[in-house]
């Protein structure tokens, strides 16, 4: 869409965007996200939260990051970006720094910036970090792993930083994410 109409401001990280006399949602329930939305506008927050509870849902949710999964652009045309996308999805779980994705890919690190964000409209720092925290993602919500094992797994040594850095992109912390979105009754403390 966004190639298609460039003028247009894309807001891919929230579910319900509410431009006054305008609405606009995504995702298939989204249409429960808009009701409760128009009940709370038209009527009051506590009218709301009580239809909310009375047809058994959420409250609108304002975030679509919690259900966002990265899902790269392999198909932007550019080679040596892509063999490089394919590099950092094998070696995730290593200390990845630009000045070596720029040894890998044969090119200056300027060039690299450049072409990646051309390629992929983000930094490759941010790819990596989107890659790992994907990785972390399927591991939460399918493993037994502990979330320090899986940490570790995806390649960080400070469960500290981990937790802070995921819960910026995701929105939840690892122990949340899996209690919310994991196989019930299968994980480990």
């Amino acid at each position: 869409m966004e190639r298609r109409f460039p003028k247009i401001k894309i807001e891919t990280q929230k579910l319900l965007i509410d431009h006054g006399d305008l609405f606009t949602t995504g995702g298939v329930m989204a249409w429960l996200d808009l009701g409760l939305r128009w009940i709370e506008k038209l009527m009051s927050p506590t009218v709301m939260l009580g239809a909310a509870r009375f047809f058994v849902i959420d409250p609108p949710r304002s975030e679509q990051r919690l259900y966002a999964i990265f899902s790269p652009d392999l198909l932007h045309g550019d080679a040596k970006i892509l063999q490089l996308q394919h590099w950092i999805h094998t070696n995730y779980s290593e200390e990845l720094c630009v000045a070596m994705m720029a040894r890998f890919a044969a090119m200056g690190e300027r060039t690299l910036l450049r072409r990646f964000h051309r390629a992929t409209g983000l930094k490759p720092s941010e790819y990596f970090q989107n890659v790992r925290v994907s990785r972390t993602q399927e591991a939460l919500e399918f493993s037994t792993h502990t979330v320090e094992e899986i940490t570790t797994m995806v390649g960080y040594r400070d469960n500290s930083a981990f937790r802070h850095m995921f819960k910026k992109v995701v929105g939840l912390t690892p122990t949340e994410y899996r209690s919310r979105f994991g196989l019930v009754g299968t994980h480990r403390r």
